[in-house]
C-alpha cells in the first residue's frame, strides 16, 4: 500500500531560530513558522486566522533564518510525546523540513550577504 506524508507551507517566522547540534556536529534548527487564513465570518467581515506551526530543519543554511521571513517550505508531519514537570503526558506534532525557500530578500551591509528567493536550504527529495 502506497503512503504519503507531504506538507507544503508559506509563511513567516515568528521568532529567530533556535539552534542545536548533534553529538557528530550536525545542526538541528527550530522555528515556529505563522500561516494566516482570510475569510468572511458570519458578520460578514473579513477575518484572519493566525495557525503556527513547529519546524524543525537539520541543516547548516536554515541557521540563517530570520523572524519576520516570508519562507515556503516542504516536509513531513511528526508526532511524539513527552512528560512534562507535573508528570503529564503531552503529545506534540511538528514539521520536519527538507526544502526550505525563502520568499522575500532583506537588505544586508553587502550584496554578497543579499538572500534572494531562490535562495534554497536543504535538498528536495
Amino acid at each position: 500500500m502506497k503512503s504519503l506524508n507531504m506538507i507544503s507551507l508559506m509563511g513567516n517566522l515568528g521568532k529567530n531560530p533556535e539552534i542545536r547540534y548533534t553529538a557528530t556536529g550536525e545542526p538541528v534548527v527550530s522555528f515556529s513558522l505563522a500561516t494566516n487564513n482570510h475569510f468572511k465570518n458570519k458578520e460578514g467581515s473579513w477575518t484572519t486566522e493566525t495557525q503556527w506551526h513547529q519546524i524543525t530543519v537539520f541543516d547548516e543554511l536554515a541557521t540563517k533564518l530570520q523572524k519576520g521571513q516570508t519562507v515556503y517550505l516542504e516536509g513531513a508531519l511528526k508526532y511524539g510525546k513527552y512528560t512534562n514537570k507535573q508528570g503529564q503526558e503531552v503529545k506534540t506534532s511538528y514539521i520536519v523540513a527538507n526544502l526550505v525557500q525563502l520568499c522575500d530578500a532583506k537588505a544586508k551591509n553587502t550584496e554578497s550577504e543579499q538572500q534572494t528567493p531562490q535562495s534554497k536550504i536543504g535538498d528536495q527529495k
